[in-house]
């Protein structure tokens, strides 16, 4: 299909040059086609868009108009970004681009006729090829950076997607560059830390970031996590203790099937569910990064114990700012704060002599939709707690309330959201009630009592409620 369609391309364009450059030669000489295209040419970038839009039936549109970049996005999802070179030719395109792996480049009509690995047409001046084929990143310039200092992020994101290495010189580059992160716009920073989460396994990438100083750059708030509670989490603190609750959810997630098969398929579809564009999963990894962000504010002694007395209120308003800060949504921010701000409770509920039906309702009702996140983040957490041949195993208390809650949710959704038996306005007809927050509250609390067994129809929904409210309805 891949080459059909660059063949279908090439005639289109010609006679004009045009070159596959960046990431999608990279991915086509690994044999992964992607459906994202990148194209280079010396010539008008819009008029060839336009034409090349017209002709397979999709939509041209300016994405980037100081570097002249034009998309072009077809109806069955694959897409073109057209640019004009970066310099006067196309090496010098080349030569200004972040990695050695994204440097190399293809002409159009002969990738359309010859196969990987290109070995005689393609165009490669800074040994491209040499780091695919030993899974390296190396810069391409000492400039790199300084070009742009988002290509940082992209060093890591980058090797975290393919599973590469970044090289020493290159390392040392970062270091050397990383207050450059200050001048980027916070919507960048946002997407290139998503498209990290979004890989399987992050972690290594995310504790070389550490390690390098990038985390702390854009997360000063790891700075005072790192000097708080050495004695009890060790060198690191408390940001210790965060990293490897991240490698655990990393582990969770990565087997949901395994650790949850009555419930795989639709807990599977939750933490994939897209949430502002990027997968639901991504989220909880950053929330799991930031749950004790409280920590260092609230540490005190008491009774020669270090305590965290309400980390997790104090974390979750601080959580909020800091996606406020890098631009997340609005719900990206309220979700991610009420998960930080709940990740104690399911451990708390699993101290409790009796777990109720009552409590777990009003756990599924406190959280909503992002119950099963606050369930997942909080047993990685706890996890950092058990020792590793243990974990998961179902043995501890949070362990077994966690399975039990996650199927309740799926395989007794009746139980954690039952069907409405009445509405406000039979309650307000019936009872002959104005509307306001009295309404609310009974409904509230008769779908706390039929979630719990207590009433079960209408007709005794309507009894509960004159018993139950009855000096409000007087």
């Amino acid at each position: 299909m891949t080459f059909d369609l660059l063949k279908k391309v090439s005639a289109i364009l010609k006679p004009t040059p045009v070159y596959l450059v960046g990431g999608f030669v990279r991915d086509l000489i690994r044999g992964h086609a992607s459906p994202d295209i990148d194209l280079a040419t010396s010539q008008n970038p819009m008029r060839l868009a336009e034409r090349l839009a017209k002709t397979l039936g999709g939509t041209a549109f300016t994405l980037d108009e100081e570097r002249g970049i034009n998309r072009i996005q077809l109806p069955n999802g694959i897409r073109f970004d057209l640019a004009r070179f970066k310099g006067p030719t196309l090496e010098q395109d080349l030569l200004a681009r972040d990695f050695t792996v994204n440097a190399m480049a293809l002409p159009l009509d002969e990738a359309s006729r010859v196969t990987p690995p290109f070995a005689n047409v393609l165009i490669d001046p800074t040994g491209g090829i040499r780091d695919l084929s030993q899974k390296t990143i190396r810069a391409v310039s000492k400039r790199s950076f300084r070009d742009d200092p988002l290509r940082i992020l992209r060093a890591f994101r980058i090797a975290a997607e393919l599973g590469f290495s970044i090289e020493p010189a290159t390392l040392r580059l970062v270091k050397r560059d990383k207050a450059l992160l200050k001048k980027i716009s916070k919507e960048r920073i946002r997407e290139e830390l998503l498209k990290l989460f979004c890989v399987k396994s992050s972690l290594p990438q995310l504790e070389l970031m550490s390690r390098a100083g990038i985390l702390q750059e854009l997360l000063p708030e790891s700075k005072p996590m790192e000097r708080t509670a050495r004695t009890y989490y060790g060198k690191g603190g408390v940001w210790k203790h965060s990293l490897e609750a991240f490698e655990i959810l990393e582990e969770i997630l990565g087997n949901l099937g395994r650790l949850f098969p009555r419930c795989a398929k639709p807990l599977i579809a939750y933490v994939e569910e897209p949430i502002s564009g990027y997968p639901r999963y991504s989220l909880l990894k950053l929330s799991e990064l930031l749950h004790d962000v409280g920590k260092p504010k609230t540490a005190k002694m008491i009774g020669g114990r270090l305590r965290f007395f309400e980390h997790e209120d104090v974390g979750a308003r601080m959580t909020k700012k800091i996606l406020e800060r890098f631009r997340f949504s609005s719900e990206e921010r309220d979700r991610a704060g009420r998960i930080v701000q709940a990740h104690m409770r399911p451990g708390n509920l699993a101290t409790q002599p009796m777990i109720t039906d009552r409590a777990i309702f009003r756990f599924f009702r406190d959280l909503d939709d992002d119950a099963m996140g606050a369930l997942l983040v909080s047993l990685a957490d706890h996890l950092t707690y058990v020792p590793v041949r243990q974990r998961l195993k179902w043995k501890t208390p949070h362990e077994r309330l966690t399975k039990k809650m996650v199927e309740r949710y799926f395989l007794e959704s009746e139980k954690v959201s039952p069907k409405k038996l009445i509405d406000g306005n039979t309650i307000m007809k019936t009872f002959s009630l104005s509307p306001g927050p009295l309404i609310g509250e009974i409904l509230r609390a008769v779908q706390e009592s039929q979630a719990i067994g207590e009433i079960s129809n209408p007709g005794q929904a309507l009894s509960w409620i004159k018993k139950k409210f009855k000096a409000q309805l007087k």
